[in-house]
């Protein structure tokens, strides 16, 4: 849940002039800054002035990084960025450079006006050091082993009812069907209240996600105002929730938020305050409902282009027990669907990239990194990186089961929800958990229902939040016991 440092930079006149105002100041001191130490920095170039290479950035999106660090023969070079000069990196080798904490800092590297509107200050993407060990502590217990079981039994009756649902029409556009899925998912795990009880907005989620990759303009009916008000309104609701539950612990069912609270009134004076609490779990809407929503969806593309990972998950489904709820015990053997959910995460574009800046000046490799400079670690190419996988173009469960592991061979060789040790780095808190959602909609969906594709558009680009042409649509949805 610690991969939100995008920084997207563009819109009104007002925000554009902001925009320009700073970034000629940036870019003129790091032109003069180039010129002195062209020699020690990373290969690359700064591009045009004020632009850079942000439009190569929009146009080309995820492969960006990839194309670049090919064209220069080095998986580290410079560059400039919605209006920052970067070094950027790829790679499985370069995100263990990025993610040593001795050289690299997460403070002051999320857009501004993303800890303003979205995050709120001081939430556990921002954080170094200790602060962010006992912060992540915190959180990591509501993704304790009794606490995926828990979320994974809801997962099972979530999805049953939503794929029966399905049923009842002609056809399903799955990138908006799995939307509600994954919102109900969201607000009855993280929160344990059911989305009819109307303490959440499915449209203020999606305002919320929405603002993520917003112009940095807070005006009237922008996308950035609509994300604000819609944070307002949910940490109005999650704080209410926790006064609730303080007042009568009975009435509100156990949940990430029955969890954080029980922790954070445990620590006495050093109490976070309900607003920073509130944000944490913000947090955890932004990182679940946008990641989870995203891969459920693939999932049905990945499907439809694969038939021989379908037929093998047929095949798998049929173990998976009918009368105990799905748990970490039951899916824990069934390892094809396991290495599937991890494929889908690796294969398809979902993150872009995390930000860090440079703690203190260093030098790699001779490459010059300066204290302050934006850093940017390619998420999706150093997922793609043919020093380790082979075929990274090709959709290949197999790659991490018995007799392949190709994860294995490099220790940030998989870094698709971030690298290193969650309990000490940046790395998704709830890494396993999506895992076990994605494993969970996929067998249950194979075992119990059957449906067609029509004739449609599956092609996808690689720019930023892309989606295949048609959306995935899937027809003649017909559950298995009434067949």
């Amino acid at each position: 849940a610690e991969y939100m440092g995008i920084r997207v930079v563009f819109g009104s006149m007002k925000g554009l002039f902001v925009s320009v105002v700073v970034g000629l100041l940036a870019w003129a001191s790091y032109r003069h800054f180039d010129v002195e130490n062209a020699d020690k920095l990373p290969p690359g170039s700064f591009g045009l002035p004020l632009l850079g290479e942000t439009p190569a950035l929009f146009k080309n999106g995820y492969s960006f990084f990839m194309n670049k660090a090919a064209e220069l023969q080095s998986p580290i070079f410079k560059s400039h960025l919605l209006f920052d000069p970067v070094i950027a990196m790829t790679g499985a080798e370069s995100m263990k450079l990025f993610y040593d904490k001795s050289k690299f800092v997460r403070h002051n590297s999320v857009a501004p006006h993303l800890v303003e509107h979205i995050f709120g200050a001081g939430v556990v993407n921002q954080l170094d050091g200790d602060d962010h060990i006992q912060r992540k502590s915190m959180i990591l217990k509501a993704f304790s082993h009794d606490m995926v079981n828990e979320y994974l039994k809801r997962t099972q009756l979530v999805v049953t009812k939503h794929l029966t649902g399905w049923t009842a029409s002609q056809n399903i556009t799955v990138f908006k069907a799995v939307a509600p899925l994954v919102f109900d998912l969201v607000v009855l795990n993280f929160f344990g209240v059911d989305s009819s009880e109307g303490v959440f907005n499915l449209e203020e989620v999606q305002h919320l996600v929405a603002g993520f990759v917003a112009p940095p303009v807070n005006l009237p009916l922008t996308p950035l105002w609509k994300a604000s008000k819609a944070r307002a309104a949910i940490a109005t609701a999650i704080v209410s929730l926790m006064q609730r539950y303080r007042a009568q612990k009975s009435s509100v069912k156990k949940s990430a938020l029955t969890v954080l609270v029980d922790n954070n009134d445990a620590m006495g004076a050093a109490a976070l305050p309900d607003d920073l609490l509130a944000g944490e779990l913000i947090h955890l809407i932004l990182a679940s409902y946008g990641g989870i929503h995203r891969v459920g969806s693939f999932l049905f593309h990945a499907l439809h282009e694969n038939p021989n990972v379908l037929n093998k998950l047929k095949q798998e489904a049929k173990k998976l027990p009918r009368n105990v709820p799905v748990s970490l015990q039951s899916l824990a053997n069934l390892t094809y669907s396991h290495s599937m959910a991890r494929e889908i995460l690796r294969f398809y574009p979902v993150v872009p990239f995390l930000t860090a800046r440079v703690k203190e000046t260093f030098t790699y490799k001779d490459m010059l990194f300066p204290k302050d400079m934006l850093v940017y670690s390619d998420v999706y190419g150093s997922n793609q990186d043919g020093s380790i996988y082979t075929r990274p173009e090709q959709f290949e469960p197999e790659r991490f089961m018995a007799g392949r592991e190709e994860d294995k061979k490099h220790e940030y060789a998989y870094t698709p929800q971030g690298g290193s040790d969650a309990r000490t780095h940046h790395r998704c808190a709830g890494e396993q958990l999506t895992q076990r959602v994605i494993q969970s909609i996929a067998l249950l969906a194979v075992r119990d229902y059957t449906w067609e594709y029509p004739a449609q558009d599956f092609s996808y680009g690689l720019e930023l939040l892309c989606e295949p042409k048609d959306h995935v649509i899937i027809s003649n949805i017909k559950s298995v016991a009434d067949q």
